[in-house]
């Protein structure tokens, strides 16, 4: 088949809907899926520093990487706790509020 000289990227017969404000529309998109390529640049290259790391640096890194666990871990504990000390007591603080304002 002949092709006209505008039409050079266009199948024939195929379709061709939206064909004309492909590049009149938003970028938004663009930009969205270049920050998500950078993402998964960053991320495949902290895969391969890892991956290329020596035995005793990965063992330090888990440990700290263990350790900051266990912390934020405990921290949420202590938070819980605390929520807890404060409900009972204020549940302590209205019975007594009650039983004297007789």
């Amino acid at each position: 088949m002949a092709s006209r000289d505008n039409d050079d990227k266009r199948v024939p017969l195929g379709d061709i809907t939206n064909t004309y404000n492909q590049d009149f529309g938003s970028k938004k998109r663009t930009r969205v899926l270049q920050r998500d390529d950078e993402g998964n640049i960053r991320r495949q290259k902290a895969r391969d520093r890892y991956a290329n790391m020596p035995p005793d640096k990965k063992a330090e890194l888990n440990a700290k990487r263990r350790e900051n666990r266990r912390k934020k871990a405990d921290n949420k504990a202590v938070g819980s706790l605390h929520v807890l000390l404060h409900i009972f007591l204020k549940v302590v603080c209205q019975i007594l509020y009650d039983i004297y304002k007789l």
